[in-house]
């Protein structure tokens, strides 16, 4: 009985219109990357922002494209729990060219929702790394970024703005670009050799076309299909989320301050290192921070006064109204915890394999240690780094490289209704970065230990 009913799905597929195999192919890689995202939440119930709060998809979706304007390389799924509408959001690769989840986020709102432009229903995204995400007008072409320092008012039309526009614009057409000439590289396809356990794999066109729902085949649809079980992980630094922080490590919002002569963003590096510290203070030193470290840094003089103070010890300077770190110079923010008396503090600076700052990772939040952690990002034509608070990590399988990053903090009013963030997200430390081949995503990281 079996075989007779696969004949006849067989016979039935000989007879579909031929065009209408896209949308089949789109639909069923579509229900893949559903219920890939499902498992992904029925196997993370335990994560501190879902426990007893009942996530679930929200119905919302979005594609997001790389290198194809035809193809979508990844879909954005939208969670939403009980207690909030935005709660987490897990973003599937598509066409095969990724690990299945590059990237998720424990809390707050979408890529899609931050780089949305207001007003326009005509909008396409793109993805290229946690800090390259863009959204555009289909409608005028106005490009918009992820990240907030570098989003442009677009009802503004001064020379200065108009010129930020054309800048995103060649951005995105540049990137577009380089995604489609790496994906033709040898570094690619070694790449893609890497990871190939980690692809969310569809099945040959053949096989598509038997499982569509012609007749009543009894076959599973996720026959064919191979991929490694993104089960949660408990090894995490002690402590607990706070209301105004859903992040073991605190939350912050960078700042406007003065360098020398010019006023610059406080920036990552030291804001990251600063992080550190404040964990540090309210869980176990409680003196090293003046007063008691806040779980947001919410521009208050203790705040400033620590991110300054770590700056000034890194050599953070401002040109040009553009930040700059050294991050080989990061490990000498020990000097701080050292003058509070902290005088075995020691610190180190690590790069190397994926793997092996896998390995480091694991065995400093094993010891309930964060770590500081350095991304690349691009900004028009120049390379340009992120540093990153690492406070968790993915126990099995043991070379998962999925880790639990606080990337940045960043609140902020779209209208008077809408305030939207983008905050911790897990990183695939494997996933595909699709320019500047030759480097890791993730290039270095900083160790610190502080003692008496």
């Amino acid at each position: 009985m079996k075989k007779k009913t696969l004949s006849a799905v067989i016979l039935v597929s000989l007879f579909v219109n031929p065009f209408s195999f896209t949308f089949a192919k789109t639909k069923l890689i579509y229900d893949r990357s559903e219920d890939l995202a499902v498992q992904y939440i029925e196997n993370s119930l335990n994560d501190d922002n879902w426990k007893d709060n009942n996530p679930r998809i929200s119905g919302k979706w979005k594609y997001f494209y790389t290198d194809d304007e035809n193809k979508p390389s990844y879909i954005e799924f939208k969670i939403s729990c009980d207690k909030t509408p935005d709660c987490w959001f897990i973003l599937v690769n598509a066409d095969w060219d990724d690990v299945a989840i590059p990237i998720s986020s424990t809390s707050w709102n979408t890529p899609s929702e931050v780089t949305h432009q207001q007003g326009v229903n005509n909008e396409k995204y793109y993805y290229f790394w946690p800090l390259d995400i863009y959204s555009e007008n289909l409608d005028n072409w106005d490009v918009q970024t992820i990240v907030k320092t570098e989003q442009i008012d677009l009802k503004k039309n001064d020379k200065e703005t108009n010129d930020r526009k054309k800048e995103l614009k060649n951005r995105i057409k540049k990137w577009k670009l380089e995604a489609k000439e790496f994906k033709k590289s040898d570094e690619f396809k070694k790449k893609k050799e890497e990871i190939k356990d980690e692809i969310l794999n569809v099945p040959s066109e053949e096989y598509s076309m038997k499982i569509l729902n012609f007749a009543n085949a009894d076959l599973p649809w996720w026959t064919n299909w191979t991929y490694t079980s993104p089960w949660t992980s408990d090894i995490k630094v002690p402590g607990s989320n706070t209301t105004d922080c859903t992040s073991r490590t605190p939350c912050y919002q960078q700042f406007q301050t003065t360098y020398g002569s010019l006023s610059c963003s406080s920036w990552c590096a030291p804001t990251a290192v600063a992080i550190l510290f404040w964990y540090y203070d309210r869980n176990w030193l409680s003196n090293l921070v003046s007063w008691t470290a806040p779980t947001t840094e919410i521009m208050n003089t203790t705040s400033k006064w620590l991110v300054t103070s770590v700056a000034w010890k890194i050599w953070t300077y401002c040109k040009w109204t553009e930040w700059a770190t050294n991050i080989t110079n990061i490990p000498n923010a020990k000097q701080y915890a050292i003058d509070k008396w902290y005088l075995n503090t020691t610190s180190s600076f690590i790069s190397g394999t994926t793997a092996t700052l896998f390995t480091e990772i694991k065995s400093e939040i094993n010891l309930w240690r964060p770590v500081i952690s350095n991304i690349i990002y691009q900004k028009d034509w120049t390379q340009r780094w992120h540093t990153t608070v690492v406070y968790w990590y993915k126990s099995s399988p043991s070379n998962s490289n999925i880790v639990l990053m606080n990337m940045w903090w960043w609140v902020y009013k779209v209208d008077w209704l809408n305030t939207y963030t983008y905050s911790s997200i897990n990183q695939n430390l494997s996933s595909v970065y699709y320019f500047w081949s030759y480097n890791k995503p993730v290039t270095s990281i900083v160790k610190f230990n502080i003692k008496n």
